[in-house]
């Protein structure tokens, strides 16, 4: 193994820095997700890394949700239990998977996998991050 040893170069163990924002619903006004004909809210997953965006819609709120709950029992109990509330849907889908060789693969970086703990602080801390429209999740990277 040969080891280089470089001086003034600015070097960085780089990766995502997502943040979540909550904000405490005093409207009472709150979204919904799709509802199919059987009363399922299906969850579709995604890819959430290092590019930089702003969410604000349920859907994607919902889905970095629960991608951070798809192997924890008591926060996708809560997750489901939070958007049966609020939308009335008998049943809530995950139709994807955080299995890599899956062709339903969805993820949340390594480096932020951890962010969405805070929103499951408490049922209502869920629903005012999911479903408020003032509540948002910011995505990015410290490539800056």
């Amino acid at each position: 193994m040969t080891t280089q040893t470089r001086h003034g170069v600015f070097e960085t163990n780089s990766s995502s820095t997502h943040s979540i924002s909550i904000c405490h619903n005093v409207s009472g006004v709150y979204e919904t997700l799709p509802i199919d004909d059987n009363g399922v809210a299906h969850l579709m997953g995604g890819e959430f890394g290092w590019d930089h965006d702003y969410f604000y819609d349920a859907e994607s709120k919902a889905s970095y949700c629960a991608i951070y709950a798809y192997d924890l029992p008591e926060q996708r109990e809560m997750l489901v239990e939070v958007i049966k509330e609020v939308t009335g849907a008998k049943d809530v889908a995950f139709d994807f998977t955080t299995d890599w060789d899956s062709g339903r693969f969805s993820y949340i970086d390594h480096q932020s996998s951890e962010v969405p703990e805070e929103a499951f602080r408490s049922k209502e801390a869920l629903k005012d991050f999911v479903f408020n429209p003032d509540s948002y999740l910011e995505t990015d990277n410290d490539n800056h």
